[in-house]
């Protein structure tokens, strides 16, 4: 589902891009994360498994994925390490989004996540605080350069 048409500009290796991409298996999280965005002034791109989530990663290169972790057939560390390896969606930031504990979080940060939040403490106002510090470090980072040890958890 695309709210609104994508636009690519490039700056060196940095999309300036003002959609994000939605992966999630479920229709009314991602709708709800989708208000979330697109209450911060982006468009929403939003795929419903991972498959789908890497085609359109691929094919859109948005500025953002919000990934859940939790998904049928190809969950979101599959999805993620996927992204990661293929040289058109590596320095796409990822915000690893998941129901399982916070433990996870230094696993998927090692992985290339550029957060984490956990669903079950999750609110609006730390959605939206975790995409703006995400989207915020990505304008900051030279390219060629990674945010590795830098990458933001939810620390609210």
């Amino acid at each position: 589902m695309l709210l609104g048409a994508p636009k690519v500009a490039r700056m060196g290796t940095l999309v300036n891009n003002d959609m994000i991409l939605i992966v999630d298996d479920s229709k009314f999280i991602a709708q709800s994360y989708s208000q979330v965005v697109m209450g911060l002034g982006y468009r929403v791109l939003i795929a419903c498994d991972g498959k789908t989530g890497l085609f359109a990663a691929m094919s859109c290169t948005p500025c953002l994925i919000l990934l859940d972790m939790l998904m049928p057939d190809m969950d979101g560390i599959e999805v993620l390490r996927a992204l990661k390896r293929t040289p058109s969606t590596s320095n796409i930031p990822v915000l690893a989004i998941s129901s399982l504990s916070e433990k996870n979080a230094k696993k998927l940060l090692q992985e290339g996540a550029a957060g984490y939040c956990e669903k079950g403490s999750m609110t609006q106002e730390k959605l939206e605080h975790t995409i703006s510090r995400i989207i915020k470090k990505r304008l900051l980072v030279p390219d060629g350069q990674s945010c590795g040890a830098n990458s933001i958890l939810n620390e609210d």
